[in-house]
């Protein structure tokens, strides 16, 4: 059974890259295959929605959601 799950782009475009940098670099410490691959996969779901990391300035949109959402928690 699928899940559906809404978030802001802000949030998607954050994640995207987070996990894409985990996909690559193996930078995060997860235990299991199985939490592997459901990060592997959720990291294929944003890449099917998001435009953004395939646009000439996605380093600038991804620096102005990290910034965006730094803000909402209260980093400056």
């Amino acid at each position: 059974m699928a899940v559906t799950l809404q978030i802001e782009r802000d949030e998607a475009l954050v994640l995207f890259s987070l996990l894409a940098d985990f996909y690559e670099q193996k930078c995060l410490d997860v235990p299991s295959s199985a939490e592997r691959l459901a990060l592997v996969r959720l990291q294929a779901a944003l890449e099917k929605v998001l435009v953004e990391p395939f646009q000439a300035d996605y380093l600038t949109l991804l620096a102005d959601a990290k910034n965006h959402l730094s803000a909402q928690f209260g980093e400056s």
